[in-house]
C-alpha cells in the first residue's frame, strides 16, 4: 500500500509542477497583453481575453491548492499506515513470544513438556504408519544440586544451558529435545537402526554431558561438572501411547540410578 501511495504522490507532484508551469505562462501573457492594451496596440476586446485569461489562472491556483490538500491527505494515510504496520509487528512480536512461551522453556529454549508430548504423539503417529520404530530418553542430571550449593543458583542455570546446547547440537533434524522439571531432559529419537544404535546415541549425550562446563562469574571462571543417568524405552515394545512410553523411560531411569550405571532401557 506504501508503494501505492508514493505513486499517487509522484503524480500529484508532477500535476502541481505542470499546473505552476501552465500559471507561470499565462502570467506572462496576462503582463504582454495588459501592457499592449496599455499602449493602444491592441483592440479593446483583448481587455475580455486578458479577463478570461486570469479567470483561468485563478482556477489553475484553486486546483494547485485542491491537489496541496491531495497531497497532505495522502501523506496523512501514509503516516497512518506506518503507525498499523508498526502495531502490527509489534503485535506479530508478542504473538511469537507468547507462542515461544507457551511452548519453549524459558531458562534454555529447548521444547517444554507440552511442546515434546505434541512432538512425541506425532512421532507415534508417523511410527505406526510408516513402522518406523521410535525412543524416548529421560535424562537426569545428577549432582545439579551440589552445582547450586557450591556456586550458586546462576551457575546452575548457565550448566543447564550449556547442557542444552550441547543436546540441541546432536539432535537430527528429525528429533526433539526437551527439558522438564529441574535438571531433567527429555529426547525423541525417530527412526533409528536398532537398540545398540540407541545405546551409542545415549552414551554419546553421556560422555557430552559430564564434560565440564565453563561458566564465567563476577569472580572468574569455573568449571562445574555433572554426571547424567539415561532412562530409555523403545517403541512399541515398551509402550504404544506416549504415556506409556514416557512412563516406562522414567522407570528405566529408576533402574539407571538404583544400580549406579549412566544408561538403562525398560526391557
Amino acid at each position: 500500500m506504501k508503494n501505492a501511495f508514493d505513486r499517487i504522490q509522484t503524480e500529484v507532484a508532477r500535476l502541481g509542477k505542470g499546473l505552476d508551469a501552465c500559471a507561470a505562462d499565462l502570467a506572462s501573457i496576462e503582463s504582454v497583453i495588459a501592457h499592449e492594451l496599455a499602449s493602444h496596440r491592441l483592440p479593446a476586446v483583448m481587455g475580455g481575453v486578458l479577463a478570461r485569461h486570469r479567470a483561468l489562472r485563478e482556477r489553475i491556483a484553486e486546483a494547485h491548492a485542491a491537489l496541496g490538500a491531495v497531497d497532505r491527505t495522502i501523506e496523512a494515510a501514509i503516516g497512518e499506515q506506518r503507525s498499523f504496520d508498526e502495531k502490527l509487528r509489534t503485535l506479530i512480536a508478542q504473538e511469537e513470544a507468547a507462542r515461544r512461551f507457551a511452548l519453549c522453556d524459558s531458562l534454555t529454549g529447548l521444547a517444554n513438556p507440552t511442546l515434546f508430548r505434541n512432538r512425541l504423539d506425532h512421532g507415534l503417529e508417523q511410527a505406526q504408519r510408516r513402522k518406523w520404530t521410535l525412543a524416548v530418553m529421560v535424562l537426569a542430571v545428577d549432582g545439579l544440586g551440589a552445582v547450586n550449593d557450591l556456586f550458586g543458583r546462576d551457575v546452575g542455570d548457565e550448566v543447564l544451558k550449556t547442557i542444552a546446547r550441547r543436546l540441541g547440537t546432536a539432535t537430527r533434524g528429525e528429533d526433539t529435545v526437551g527439558r522438564g522439571s529441574g535438571g531433567e531432559f527429555l529426547y525423541l529419537l525417530m527412526d533409528f537402526r536398532d537398540a545398540e544404535n540407541v545405546a551409542m546415541i545415549a552414551e554419546r549425550f553421556v560422555r557430552t554431558i559430564t564434560q565440564p562446563c565453563d561458566v564465567s562469574t563476577a569472580a572468574g571462571h569455573v568449571h562445574p561438572a555433572v554426571t547424567v543417568s539415561i532412562g530409555v524405552a523403545m517403541y512399541p515394545r515398551d509402550g504404544a501411547v506416549a504415556a506409556a512410553l514416557v512412563d516406562s523411560a522414567r522407570k528405566a531411569l529408576a533402574k539407571a540410578k538404583e544400580h549406579r550405571t549412566p544408561v538403562a532401557f525398560a526391557s
